[in-house]
């Protein structure tokens, strides 16, 4: 029996990583595109001090950010690799390699609420935007 409970738990561990443990999230991907002529990278720092990187990206290339979003609390998340909910408290993109030094903020709760999105980041005076 044991060896039974034991199966069943590794057949259905791959399916809580992939829907997560909490029920009312959905997926609501991000993809930013750099409009710059240099690398970028962006920083999504997520609830209990963790920092996920994502890039870098050549110009002209994209940084796909797998955001999901809860339409009852308004919190957008991303899973880690046990398959919790990490609330995203801040995205930023910027150049690679220095991404705090350019950052730009990126709006991303409007846009989770709408499903999946495409972005373009661009350099500015002052650092980088992001719409």
């Amino acid at each position: 029996m044991k060896r039974l409970a034991f199966c069943l738990a590794l057949v259905a561990a791959p399916a809580v990583a992939a829907e997560g443990k909490a029920g009312g999230y959905r997926p609501a991907p991000l993809s930013i595109t750099n409009g710059t002529d240099a690398p970028m990278a962006c920083r999504a720092v997520l609830a209990h001090w963790y920092l996920n990187e994502y890039g870098p990206a050549a110009p002209g290339a994209a940084v796909n950010i797998p955001l999901r979003y809860d339409s009852a609390s308004g919190t957008v998340s991303i899973l880690n690799s046990v398959g919790d909910e990490m609330a995203v408290e801040r995205l930023v993109c910027g150049a690679a390699g220095a991404v705090w030094d350019s950052a730009g903020d990126v709006a991303y709760k409007a846009l989770a609420g709408a499903g999946s999105e495409t972005l373009s980041c661009e350099k500015k005076a002052g650092g980088f935007s992001c719409r």
